[in-house]
């Protein structure tokens, strides 16, 4: 009884496994997953749309009746795609396909080819312009210069308000240069002086007859001499010359004139290191300030002209270091005095000139004839 059974057992078994297999042969001649997508049609029999899944991201993929359809996606960014910045293309989707398009929109932020160029797109490759003339620009390191049309950066001769460099061991003089100091400066005080409308600044040298094609230093109207301090070393003026009929190292010539931060000295007796002779004492005052001022028969003469004196240090001046040879409202404040003939001396009281916290080598200046002595 068993052995039969068993015998049933196995042939119902091959039976189910007969049709088991047939089923399995025809249902795979009947479905299928995924498949090569495209710009539109069907390609593939699906169940879900996961199965019709071309990985191009530029197209639509559906699964409609049991068939995989493929569509192209709008013009959109690619979905999934990054967007490599300043590069002025961008990837857009176009009639299904992922497509780098021109972006005239994404050039970069810096320019790669100095200050005078300007990045721009061109029908998708990065390109360079010239900025407009005239726009500021860096010629050296810490040294500002000027674009021309073509995108150069170069000196230039400054804006007619702003002041004039001179630098005798890097400037030139031309027309193209003194708007800036180093390389873009003139080379000599006489250059500067013929040219430049206002203030005049003086790189750390020595400027004498020797060196100058023109000497002493005259001053026109609203010029001003200035003489900053560079790692502990400033200008030094240095010998006299004739002026008029008498030898000074700085003459003042007109209205608005100036000196400040300068190391003067004349070098010898009969001399002035400042001169400020003047027609009127109307304003604005001539400026002398912050100078070392010696060597001199007078550190500064003052005739008519208002002259402020602040700051200054006159010394080994051998008549005075301050003469007043006509009546002013110049006013000292703040100088020093030391050894010499005297500190501050007038030819007459001039009780219009005043004065205030100036210092001798005794205390307060040596002083004569002033009705303000001794101006401490």
């Amino acid at each position: 009884m068993r052995q039969h059974e068993a015998r049933w057992l196995g042939v119902g078994v091959a039976a189910l496994l007969g049709v088991a297999t047939a089923a399995g042969c025809e249902s795979g001649s009947d479905t299928g997953h995924g498949g090569g997508g495209g710009q539109g049609g069907t390609t593939a029999e699906c169940v879900y749309e996961s199965d019709c899944d071309d990985a191009n991201p530029c197209t639509i993929d559906s699964c409609n009746g049991g068939q995989c359809s493929y569509g192209p996606q709008p013009q959109i960014a690619v979905p999934g795609q990054p967007d490599t910045p300043d590069d002025c293309q961008r990837p857009l989707c176009v009639d299904g396909q992922a497509t780098m398009v021109p972006d005239e929109g994404d050039a970069p932020d810096d320019p790669t080819t100095g200050d005078c160029m300007a990045p721009a797109c061109d029908a998708g490759q990065v390109t360079n312009s010239p900025v407009p003339g005239g726009t500021t620009c860096t010629v050296a390191p810490n040294e500002d210069g000027v674009c021309d049309d073509q995108g150069n950066c170069g000196c230039s001769a400054g804006n007619s308000a702003g002041p004039r460099y001179v630098d005798p061991a890097l400037g030139t003089d031309d027309d193209q240069h003194g708007g800036a100091p180093d390389t873009c400066a003139y080379r000599s005080s006489s250059y500067a002086l013929a040219h430049a409308p206002g203030e005049i600044i003086l790189a750390p040298a020595t400027y004498s007859a020797a060196t100058e094609s023109t000497w002493p230093i005259v001053l026109g109207d609203n010029q001003k001499i200035t003489c900053p301090e560079i790692a502990g070393v400033r200008a030094l003026l240095q010998g006299a010359a004739t002026y008029a009929t008498w030898s000074v190292v700085v003459e003042f010539t007109g209205e608005n004139n100036g000196i400040v931060g300068c190391e003067i000295t004349g070098g010898g007796s009969g001399v002035y290191c400042i001169d400020a002779p003047g027609t009127t004492s109307v304003a604005p005052p001539l400026t002398v300030a912050d100078n070392d001022i010696s060597g001199c028969i007078n550190g500064i003469r003052t005739s008519v002209t208002t002259v402020e004196l602040t700051g200054n240090t006159f010394h080994h001046n051998s008549g005075a270091g301050f003469f007043a040879q006509g009546p002013s409202n110049s006013v000292l404040l703040g100088n020093t005095f030391s050894t010499n003939g005297v500190d501050i001396t007038c030819n007459d009281a001039f009780p219009s000139i005043g004065g205030s916290g100036n210092v001798g080598d005794g205390g307060a200046p040596t002083c004569n004839s002033c009705a303000s002595c001794p101006f401490e």
